[in-house]
C-alpha cells in the first residue's frame, strides 16, 4: 500500500491537491475533517484526548487499508509548529504500523505566499466543515501556531512544492511524478 500525507497550513491547498491527485492516481482519499470534524463534535480542539483519538482513528483506517491491501490512501492534515512533539509521535506511529505492513509513506509538503492563503481561506468549499473562512482568523492561526513547520528529516524526508502560482491539477502531477505512483 502507498500512504500518501499532505500537509501545510490552513488554505495552502492540500484537501483540493489531495483530491485532484486520487482522480490521477485511483488511490483512496481520507478528508482529514471527515475525522478531525468526527472527534471535535465530542471533544474540544486542541485537547489532549481529541489530538490522540484523532490520531488514533487515522491510524486505524490506514492500517485496515494495509490489511486489506487497500493500494493506496491520501490523506491531509495541519502542520502546526506548536504541536511538533504530537505530529511527530503521530508520524512514528503510523510509520511503524505502516512498515509492519509493507507499506510506503509518501510526506508532502506545500506552502503558498500569505496573499495566497488570504484569498484561498474564503473559497466558498471551505464552508460547511471546521475549517478556517476568514482572512483575520487566518492570520491569527498563522501567527499564534506557526503553520509552516515541516517534518523532521530524521522521520522522513517531505517532498516540497511551493503552489502559489501552481493548479492543483499541476501539484498533483508533480507528486504522481516525484514518488511514482
Amino acid at each position: 500500500m502507498k500512504l500518501v500525507i499532505i500537509y501545510g497550513p490552513p488554505a495552502v491547498g492540500k484537501l483540493t491537491v489531495a483530491r485532484a491527485l486520487a482522480e490521477l492516481t485511483g488511490l483512496k482519499l481520507l478528508h482529514n475533517h471527515l475525522v478531525s470534524d468526527l472527534v471535535l463534535s465530542i471533544f474540544d480542539r486542541h485537547t489532549l484526548t481529541a489530538m490522540n483519538l484523532n490520531a488514533y482513528i487515522k491510524n486505524l483506517i490506514f492500517q485496515t487499508a494495509a490489511k486489506r491491501k487497500q493500494r493506496g490512501v491520501i490523506t491531509t492534515f495541519l502542520y502546526d509548529s506548536n504541536k511538533k512533539s504530537h505530529i511527530e509521535k503521530w508520524c512514528k506511529d503510523c510509520f511503524k504500523i505502516m512498515r509492519k505492513h509493507k507499506a510506503e509513506i509518501f510526506l508532502v509538503r506545500l506552502s503558498c505566499t500569505i496573499e495566497t492563503l488570504k484569498l484561498r481561506v474564503a473559497n466558498p468549499s471551505r464552508i460547511g466543515t471546521r475549517k478556517i473562512t476568514s482572512a483575520k482568523k487566518l492570520l491569527q492561526v498563522i501567527k499564534n501556531e506557526s503553520s509552516f513547520g515541516e517534518i523532521s528529516k530524521n522521520i522522513a524526508p517531505s517532498l516540497h512544492i511551493e503552489n502559489t502560482n501552481l493548479e492543483p491539477d499541476e501539484v498533483a502531477r508533480m507528486i504522481k511524478l516525484h514518488y511514482g505512483l
